[in-house]
């Protein structure tokens, strides 16, 4: 997509990389979000540089395509989402105001789905060793992104890890594995290390590992977050 406003009328062709394989609705949701938070923040909000926006459900589809048209506007942006959500979209902010780290938030409808679509491709490849490979939907998505993936989630590790084995030496996932227990949502959130602190951690470790900050940056950083790096582990907890 090259442009975006009221004079657009279509999408370009080749503006979305293999959208053959996209469902009815996954590609119906591309023109409906963006389309959507633009009419909202910019045709009846009039969104200009430096005007403050509130946007409910940041995390969803609508509420990250806000995020992203208002951050290019140049707009100051607060945001709700639910709780897990929330957690990375602070984590996001403490990146960016801290340690000037960059990071996109997205937003997984579902694991099993993306590893059950790269199975699939990977038999098709198999099957077919004349053809051209194809490759995985989870691969194409980050393809052109540069940097760790760190995945957070209420459930296990092992859900997000589903994906892992497409994406080797990236991904980084962060779960709530150990045993339940009873405590406040922020403190519980601290204990299974999946709170918006330790998505930085876990975001600037990984940088650090990669060579793309020094490691003194993610070293302070772990006091500097309140993280006591001698805690139990949460599974042996």
């Amino acid at each position: 997509m090259t442009e975006c406003g009221a004079d657009v009328a279509a999408y370009a062709l080749g503006s979305l990389s293999d959208a053959e394989r996209l469902s009815f609705e996954q590609g119906a949701a591309f023109p409906v979000n963006y389309g959507t938070a633009y009419a909202a923040l910019t045709v009846m909000g009039g969104m200009r540089e430096g005007d403050r926006v509130l946007i409910h459900a940041a995390g969803g589809g609508v509420g990250i395509s806000a995020t992203q048209l208002a951050r290019n506007a140049g707009a100051e942006i607060f945001g709700t989402a639910s709780p897990a959500k929330h957690e990375a979209i602070r984590a996001q902010g403490i990146l960016a105001d801290r340690y000037g780290v960059a990071a996109d938030v997205w937003s997984a409808t579902s694991y099993k789905e993306l590893r059950r679509e790269a199975l699939e491709v990977e038999r098709w490849n198999l099957l077919h060793p004349g053809e051209p490979a194809k490759k995985p939907y989870v691969v194409e998505l980050f393809e052109n992104e540069s940097g760790p993936i760190v995945a957070v989630s209420d459930y296990m590790k092992s859900v997000p890890d589903q994906i892992a084995p497409w994406l080797p030496g990236r991904f980084y996932s962060l779960g709530t594995d150990g045993f339940g227990r009873s405590d406040t949502r922020q403190a519980l959130r601290r204990f299974f290390e999946v709170d918006a602190e330790s998505v930085v951690l876990a975001a600037l470790g990984r940088l650090a590992r990669c060579g793309a900050i020094e490691r003194e940056v993610a070293a302070r950083a772990v006091g500097e977050l309140g993280i006591d790096p001698e805690k139990v582990d949460p599974v042996q907890a």
